[in-house]
């Protein structure tokens, strides 16, 4: 009977290895895909707010058909990489950021330069709001 619980005891400390083993292992593959993660993220929201600087220099410069294409640019660039920003859950930052695009897009159409120079800022804070959220800290787990 004693040689028994000896066995059992073996197989426990077995599993116990075993277990702690998986867990390392899936630690390393979360902490891992957020790095990735953030590290793309980080790349759309810096291409995103350079297109959204040029949108405010054309602005700026009262070029209107400029600012115009710019705003292209970035309605491709959020299209481009919408399945990605909105992996993590932030479809509601995402839906924000095009809903404030689309209203500087018609204050352009309508030559608004200040109402569109707004709509910039508002963008500029969207964006930098993205890429803060979409990353792993303990208060965004929390």
């Amino acid at each position: 009977m004693p040689r028994a619980n000896c066995f059992y005891r073996k197989k426990t400390r077995g599993n116990d290895m075993k277990s702690v083993i998986v867990s390392l292992i899936l630690a390393a593959a979360v902490v891992t895909g957020s790095l990735a993660y953030t590290h793309k993220i980080d790349g759309v929201t810096a291409e995103m707010s350079d297109i959204n600087s040029q949108i405010i220099q054309s602005l700026e410069n009262e070029d209107f058909i400029q600012a115009k294409e710019n705003i292209n640019d970035l309605k491709g660039c959020i299209e481009k990489n919408s399945i990605i920003m909105e992996t993590m859950g932030n479809h509601e930052e995402v839906d924000k950021i095009k809903m404030n695009l689309s209203e500087l897009e018609r204050f352009t159409d309508g030559e608004k330069r200040t109402d569109a120079l707004s709509k910039c800022s508002v963008l500029d804070f969207l964006i930098d709001h993205l890429s803060e959220v979409s990353h792993l800290t303990i208060e965004n787990i929390l």
